[in-house]
């Protein structure tokens, strides 16, 4: 009797342990719709900054995330306690301690359909782009969302595009 008692336990103990090692990579990265949770914050956060309606257009998964570098970025949004941001939704996330890591180790692209309607009549309809990276130190990894610095011409966002291989 005891020792099946034992051997109950041990495989319990074995179980956890095993169900650990699957679930502890996923819960650090965010899992695997972190990145679509951080678009989701911004995309509603942008929306009423922007008096109007975001969507998103389209999404690719760079495969050169490592080419991801500071003068890529602009404005950053992400409410990680982790890491500095410029904007966070929440009020938490520029009070990180640690600036952003770089090269990030995940970055996804994204085309966003921006519309504003005037008081007057008419519409504006922009396309602006944003990149929703994985950035990871020894301690904390976490998703911030990326504007392309002010000024940036379409050239040179596709450029950057072509660059991640954003495809």
């Amino acid at each position: 009797m005891r020792r099946t008692l034992v051997l109950v336990g041990l495989s319990l103990v074995i179980g956890l342990i095993l169900l650990g090692a699957l679930l502890l990579p996923m819960i650090r990265s965010g899992g695997a719709t972190g990145w679509r949770a951080e678009l989701d914050h911004y995309v509603a956060y942008r929306g009423v900054a922007v008096s109007g309606t975001v969507e998103v257009a389209s999404v690719s998964r760079a495969t050169r995330p490592f080419a991801f570098n500071q003068t890529m970025s602009g404005l950053t949004f992400g409410d990680t306690a982790a890491f500095q941001t410029n904007y966070a939704y929440t009020g938490m996330g520029s009070r990180g301690y640690q600036a952003l890591p770089f090269p990030p180790t995940d970055v996804w692209c994204i085309r966003l359909t921006q519309r504003r309607s005037f008081d007057r009549g008419g519409e504006e309809v922009t396309s602006p782009i944003v990149f929703v990276a994985r950035h990871a130190s020894l301690y904390s990894a976490d998703w911030v969302t990326h504007e392309p610095p002010g000024g940036a011409s379409p050239g040179d966002l596709e450029a950057m595009m072509m660059k991640l291989d954003c495809r």
